[in-house]
C-alpha cells in the first residue's frame, strides 16, 4: 500500500529536530525559538568568564529546577591546565542548548540586538519570558509574579548557544583535570 502523507509544518519541524536537522534550516530554527517583539535588550554579563573561542566543549547537566553548564576557559588547553568554568542557574524555568553555531550566528533572533558569539549575556525585557508567562496563563491558578523573578541568560559558544530562564546564577572556576562530572554533580546538588 503506497500512501502519500502530507505533513504540516509543526510535524515536519518536530521530525527535523528529532533527526538533528533544525540547525540547517533557518525557518525551522525560528519556528522553535521565541519571537522577538522589539522590547528585548541584550546586556553583556561581565561577571561570567567567557569561554574558549576555539573549542569550549560545553557540557550541560540539568534537573527539574537547576542547570549547570561547564566549559573550557581561554588558553586553558595551551597552558595544559584544563581550567573550566562551572555556571549554575537556579530555579531554571526553561533552557535551550543547540543551534546556531558561530558561522550561522546572524540567524539568531537576538543577533541584531547585540548578541554576539563567544560571550555571556542577559536579556532584559525578554520576549521569551513574556511568551512563557502567556503560555502559563491558561493555568487556573496562574500568577505573574514567578515570571517577574526570571532572568533570560545566554552563553554563546563556538558550535552552540545555551539559553535559560532562571532566577539567578553562580559560578566557580576549577583548575583540576578529570573532575568535570564530579564537579557538575556536586554543583547541581548544592543549596547555593
Amino acid at each position: 500500500m503506497n500512501r502519500k502523507v502530507r505533513l504540516n509544518s509543526g510535524v515536519l519541524c518536530g521530525m527535523m529536530i528529532l533527526f538533528g536537522c533544525c540547525a540547517r534550516l533557518e525557518r525551522v530554527y525560528y519556528f522553535f525559538m521565541y519571537t522577538i517583539d522589539g522590547q528585548d535588550e541584550v546586556i553583556e554579563l561581565q561577571a561570567l568568564p567567557a569561554s574558549d573561542v576555539g573549542a569550549p566543549c560545553p557540557i550541560l547537566l540539568a534537573e527539574e529546577r537547576n542547570v549547570v553548564i561547564c566549559y573550557f576557559l581561554p588558553d586553558a588547553k595551551e597552558q595544559q591546565t584544563e581550567k573550566k568554568a562551572f555556571v549554575k542557574f537556579t530555579m531554571c524555568h526553561a533552557h535551550y542548548f543547540g543551534a546556531p553555531n558561530d558561522e550561522a550566528f546572524s540567524g539568531h533572533p537576538l543577533a541584531k540586538y547585540g548578541l554576539e558569539p563567544y560571550g555571556c549575556f542577559q536579556v532584559r525585557n525578554s520576549s521569551w519570558i513574556r511568551q512563557m508567562e502567556r503560555m502559563n496563563s491558561v493555568h487556573p491558578y496562574h500568577r505573574k509574579e514567578p515570571f517577574d523573578r526570571l532572568n533570560h541568560y545566554i552563553l554563546t559558544f563556538h558550535d552552540s548557544v545555551f539559553e535559560c530562564l532562571a532566577e539567578t546564577y553562580s559560578f566557580i572556576v576549577v583548575n583540576h583535570p578529570h573532575q568535570t562530572a564530579d564537579n557538575l554533580w556536586e554543583m547541581l546538588q548544592s543549596q547555593e
